[in-house]
C-alpha cells in the first residue's frame, strides 16, 4: 500500500510527497529523509 505525506514546508500549496509502501505521519521523520537525501546529494556532487 501507498500513503500521500502532506509537505509541512510548503503551507502555500496543496503538495503532498509521495511516499511508496511507507507512512510517515511524524514531520520529524520526514525532515530527517531531507536531512539524509540532502547529505548524499552533496556526497555524490559536491
Amino acid at each position: 500500500m501507498s500513503f500521500w505525506v502532506k509537505n509541512k514546508q510548503n503551507r502555500s500549496k496543496n503538495t503532498y510527497i509521495y511516499v511508496g509502501g511507507a507512512s510517515f505521519s511524524n514531520p520529524l521523520v520526514i525532515s530527517l529523509i531531507l536531512l539524509l537525501l540532502s547529505i548524499l546529494l552533496f556526497g555524490f556532487f559536491g
